[in-house]
């Protein structure tokens, strides 16, 4: 499977590794993430979707992967839809900040202009996904 890193200190981290190609597999990319730290859903409390979020981590992070592919081959109407299904889910399920990160590649999907700096949001939605993972994993 893939390597997470755990650390009590410090901020969620950055994407390790080199840039995502469409030849790339998901283990090969997923294997260089380095979460810093569990992020924890703002409903965690609720048991029904404390029991959901192992099923939503693992959409997310093919989600997240499928974003990738959509940025880098410049299908903006493709890219635009994996970002609204992350935003909506992502708010779903208590993580406002993935949300907000994906709400912007979103918005600059849909208004059709540099999709490519987009890559730098869905490196940070990558590393959220990889600390989403942490927190479900401590569980």
């Amino acid at each position: 499977m893939e390597t997470t890193t755990r650390t009590v200190a410090g901020s969620i981290g950055g994407f390790v590794g080199k840039k995502f190609t469409s030849g790339n597999s998901t283990s090969d990319v997923s294997s260089r993430i380095v979460a810093r730290g569990p992020l924890w859903s703002s409903y965690m409390d609720d048991p029904i979707v404390r029991q959901l979020l192992p099923q939503f981590a693992v959409t997310l992070q093919k989600r997240v992967l499928g974003l990738r592919e959509a940025v880098v081959t410049g299908d903006a109407p493709e890219a635009c839809k994996i970002a609204h299904m992350i935003r909506g889910a992502a708010g779903s399920y208590g993580y406002p900040s993935v949300a907000d990160v994906a709400g912007r590649v979103e918005i600059r999907a849909s208004s059709g202009r540099d999709l490519a700096a987009s890559l730098s949001d869905v490196d940070e939605l990558a590393t959220l996904a990889a600390a989403i993972r942490v927190a479900i994993g401590s569980l």
